[in-house]
């Protein structure tokens, strides 16, 4: 079967960034943070990963607010995509090193998403769907856990980085596939459709 291997997100600040808001619930907004509509405990179990969102906000707050540089932790500041506009490099990597236990099971998510996207072909080849953009070449699948993504391909088109991974469980699968195909469909007569696969 072949496979598209995923390598991490396309930097170091995404990654943060949605691991906070999608899984961690922290950087959600305030009114939606204690509503946690993805329910990535389904997927990751506790531990590592708290299965009360408030319990695992309180956890990942109180672990933050000890890394210097961190605006979340230090500052608060939970609203306004604080980890894209971080400049400290060592608050990143320290982040990075406490939230491993997480975000290795998220990012284990996202490339099941992309492995059932081959193991269950539609009648184009996987179930995703590719195209060229301004950025580079784009795919974007779901599975049937409803986990959406969206990642850059990389030059060889066997590795990419998670542009964005998070979970629609309110969409049903069948809307999620008809999006694909007008998506397809626009690539194709834009002529900037890719084959994968």
């Amino acid at each position: 079967m072949p496979r598209i291997v995923l390598q991490g997100f396309v930097s170091q600040r995404s990654a943060h960034a949605h691991l906070l808001k999608h899984v961690l619930r922290v950087t959600e907004q305030q009114a939606d943070a204690a509503q946690d509509r993805e329910r990535w405990e389904q997927l990751i179990p506790e531990p590592p990963l708290v299965a009360d969102v408030e319990r695992r906000r309180a956890a990942v707050l109180a672990v933050l607010s000890r890394v210097p540089g961190c605006p979340v932790g230090k500052e608060g500041v939970t609203e306004g995509r604080p980890c894209n506009r971080c400049q400290d490099d060592r608050a990143r990597n320290v982040i990075s090193h406490e939230m491993a236990s997480i975000s290795a099971p998220y990012l284990a998510a996202a490339q099941g998403a992309l492995d059932a996207a081959f193991a269950n072909p539609d009648r184009h080849g996987p179930r995703l769907v590719a195209y060229r953009s301004g950025a580079g070449r784009t795919v974007e699948t779901v599975d049937a856990r409803h986990v959406r993504l969206v990642a850059e391909l990389g030059e060889d088109g066997a590795h990419a980085r998670v542009i964005t991974c998070f979970r629609d469980r309110e969409r049903s699968l069948p809307s999620w596939w008809l999006e694909h195909a007008r998506l397809r469909a626009a690539h194709r007569r834009a002529g900037t459709l890719e084959s994968i696969g």
